[in-house]
């Protein structure tokens, strides 16, 4: 198989550079790499009920990071028939998720059932017609936010509240279960741009065709990508947020806090 050398990341059309190995277009962001162009096998994903996504361009990528947005670029890649490796240096998914919470807009829940996972997703998220907000001090309502039924269903989905924790291990076990490749208590200490390389905190060195930063604003990739551009990083903010969470069990059994869970409502409190 040819090997094609390449400056950008594109937006390929499989079967016109299937067609001819020697000669496309290239247009998109700078990345130094090389991929070489191979048949795909035939094999049988979970697809969510979009067939025909399998690509004939075989891309090996490497994710570092391995939250939300790791995650679901893995599945992504993964379901188009790509090759993934995603390292993360938590030693267990969601460790460090204690008391997050997280909201799955209907145009995050619309992409997570059109691949097959409204059951995944119904084991932990509830469902949300509207917020409720409060002031934390004195108890007050100030008013309520409604989700109008329009737009969601011009969105074609639903609102949902879950826990970040179990939101990333169902997304961990759809990767897995589709064939990336995810390294847990694996920490990247450096990119090397000109080589696709990450350099491991063990001094192993990893290459791909495509290496993708998804490790946060504060992790490693982003402060590296800002200074090569030369553009000043924002500053860090200064705010503090304290959060928590309660098992719906506990929840339900305590007669002050019973009525969350009779209305498809998420209580809002601050000053």
């Amino acid at each position: 198989m040819p090997s094609v050398s390449m400056k950008k990341v594109v937006n390929l059309n499989a079967k016109a550079a299937w067609a001819d190995h020697s000669s496309y277009n290239l247009d998109g962001d700078d990345v130094y790499g090389s991929f070489k162009l191979q048949a795909l096998p035939e094999t049988t994903l979970r697809d969510g009920g979009l067939p025909g996504h399998q690509t004939k361009l075989i891309i090996d990528f490497l994710i570092i990071g391995a939250g939300v947005s790791g995650l679901s670029c893995a599945i992504a890649l993964r379901r188009a028939g790509h090759r993934v490796v995603v390292v993360e240096r938590e030693k267990e998914i969601g460790q460090s998720d204690v008391g997050r919470g997280v909201r799955l807009p209907p145009n995050l829940s619309k992409i997570l059932y059109r691949w097959n996972l409204k059951s995944e997703v119904s084991a932990f998220a509830a469902k949300s017609k509207q917020i409720r907000i409060y002031r934390l001090d004195t108890g007050d309502r100030l008013g309520d936010h409604y989700w109008d039924d329009e737009v969601l269903r011009e969105t074609q989905r639903e609102f949902l509240f879950g826990h970040l924790a179990d939101l990333r291990k169902m997304m961990y076990a759809v990767a897995v279960d589709q064939g990336a490749t995810v390294r847990l208590a694996t920490t990247a200490v450096s990119v090397d741009p000109e080589r696709h390389a990450v350099t491991l905190g063990s001094g192993e060195t990893l290459t791909a065709d495509v290496v993708i930063g998804a490790d946060g604003a504060f992790g490693l990739v982003r402060p590296m990508l800002l200074n090569e551009e030369g553009i000043q990083e924002a500053t860090k903010p200064t705010m503090c947020m304290y959060s928590a969470t309660a098992p719906k069990a506990l929840v339900e059994k305590d007669p002050q806090s019973k009525h969350f869970y009779e209305h498809e409502v998420v209580r809002a409190c601050g000053n």
